[in-house]
């Protein structure tokens, strides 16, 4: 099966960054496999969540575009349909256009982290399939990504606008505007412990729901947009889907072991990596604050965590690429092995009818 190959070939160049390794080779490999990954992503036919209704607007564009059907999709997801019509009126001419911006902008940011790039490939893929067959919340989720590096480089306008451009391929971007305050604050352990905890217990108690429905409800007409992330039924996204109660319990044991170990991580990272470990954990908390107080109420809310929970991923190969024991460092990947394998079957085991077999344009 073409999944297990992919992660098997990017699990095993994964060790890569567990050696020293020139910068100039990680470039060349990694370059390699994220063409491989593009060209599976543009090669694929009725594969990946909301086909049908993806291929039908491009199709069915200009019925669209002249009113004649009605259009739900965010006007710069339907841009980008409407620019590959000038050209092409092939689909698989659309999805490898779609590849290349989600893929290749996620690439051109782990590129900037160098040392831990095979890790966060492999990560990348056994989290969200590598966007082999994404929705336009990761094409999007791919601009607040590049976002991060302008918040680093403290360029306000540029991450405006570019939070800006992903919120209108996918409105869930809209909370990310919050980010670039947010990734700049020197919170203590403590604080981002007690908030998640704040969070756990208000969620659990449908406190915040009850807040949301009485604060759209006073909307009125303006409530519109509100609505419009609520009733979205986009498949693909964990957080929105499956049972609520489930998904909180499930949610929370994760994250019992995985956020501490973060945390006691964080002072442990190599020094020049330190301010960035400490913003995209800042970051990764504000997600998971935002997941426990709607997962249960509005778990189609918990869509505007997930360009937050997208740091996970970074903060993960920052602690396997930190220990300093070789062996100890070794042992420690092997279970995120382990970790990793359950994580893309969690992804995939809600939608695999979507996923399996994969198909490509070519049978």
């Amino acid at each position: 099966m073409i999944y297990i190959i992919i992660f098997l070939v990017l699990a095993v160049f994964a060790f890569i960054d567990l050696v020293s390794t020139p910068k100039k080779v990680k470039v060349i490999v990694g370059s390699t496999l994220v063409l491989g990954l593009i060209i599976i992503a543009g090669l694929r036919w009725e594969v990946g969540p909301d086909w049908d209704s993806y291929e039908t607007f491009f199709n069915d564009y200009e019925l669209y575009r002249d009113g004649k059907y009605i259009n739900m999709l965010e006007p710069g997801y339907t841009m980008l349909n409407g620019f590959i019509k000038m050209f092409s009126q092939r689909y698989t001419v659309f999805l490898f256009f779609i590849a290349v911006i989600t893929i290749g902008l996620k690439y051109l940011v782990f590129l900037r982290h160098a040392k831990i790039l095979f890790v966060l490939m492999f990560f990348y893929y056994s989290y969200y399939l590598a966007d082999i067959a994404s929705v336009r919340q990761f094409t999007a989720l791919s601009l607040t990504l590049l976002s991060s590096v302008f918040i680093v480089k403290r360029w306000p306008i540029l991450f405006i606008l570019t939070v800006l451009l992903a919120t209108s391929i996918h409105i869930s971007s809209v909370a990310f505007f919050a980010a670039y305050w947010l990734y700049h604050v020197k919170f203590t352990n403590r604080v981002l412990g007690i908030s998640l905890l704040l969070a756990f217990v208000i969620g659990f108690l449908n406190i915040s729901g009850l807040l949301l429905e009485k604060m759209i409800n006073m909307l009125g007409p303006a409530s519109i947009y509100a609505e419009k992330l609520l009733k979205y039924n986009e498949s693909g996204v964990e957080s929105s889907t499956g049972n609520a109660y489930f998904n909180f319990v499930l949610g929370a044991v994760k994250r019992a072991v995985i956020i501490p170990a973060l945390f006691y991580v964080k002072n442990r990272v190599a020094e020049e990596d330190r301010d960035v470990y400490r913003g995209y954990l800042n970051l990764l908390v504000m997600g998971n604050i935002i997941y426990f107080l709607f997962i249960i109420s509005f778990p189609e809310v918990t869509r505007l965590s997930v360009s937050y929970l997208y740091f996970e991923i970074f903060l993960l190969s920052f602690s396997v690429v930190s220990i300093k024991d070789l062996k100890l460092r070794l042992v420690v990947f092997g279970i995120l092995i382990i970790f990793a394998a359950f994580r893309l079957y969690s992804f995939m085991s809600p939608f695999m009818a979507y996923y399996l077999p994969f198909k490509t344009i070519l049978s």
